[in-house]
């Protein structure tokens, strides 16, 4: 996007003991959506 706002939803698509994906949904002011996103975390534990 050139300009205006974007609103965007972050949401966990698998939790696991050591691995977390998550996928963002960025959308435009009418709510179209104008991209996205999916990452994946490792979960660390301390010790």
């Amino acid at each position: 996007m050139r300009s205006g706002t974007v609103h965007a939803e972050a949401r966990p698509v698998h939790v696991g003991r050591s691995h977390i994906a998550v996928r963002t949904d960025p959308r435009d002011e009418n709510g179209t959506l104008v991209g996205q996103t999916t990452q994946t975390q490792a979960v660390l534990t301390a010790g």
